[in-house]
């Protein structure tokens, strides 16, 4: 997969990935759009939303994992670790 086609796949509505509908009902009271708004959500903000679930997390990776993208969420995870 080149690096354009990950990168619209970052920038694609999250309801036109395939994901769940549970993963999709989260990310919308999560005012997430795309992946890319999750890869940029400071990660305090995230694991605090009454609405985060490890459940949610655990799809989340497996979908980066499946485009081998999920380097992108580690590499913004070291980024950011004071969240």
């Amino acid at each position: 997969m080149t690096a354009l086609e990950k990168q619209q796949i970052l920038i694609s509505p999250i309801i036109d990935l395939g994901l769940s509908e549970s993963f999709c009902e989260v990310c919308v009271a999560m005012k997430i759009k795309c992946l890319y708004d999750v890869i940029e959500m400071p990660r305090g903000q995230l694991f605090r939303h009454p609405r985060f679930t490890y459940h949610w997390l655990a799809e989340l990776i497996g979908f980066l994992e499946k485009y081998d993208m999920v380097s992108l969420l580690h590499a913004h995870v070291r980024e950011n670790t004071s969240d």
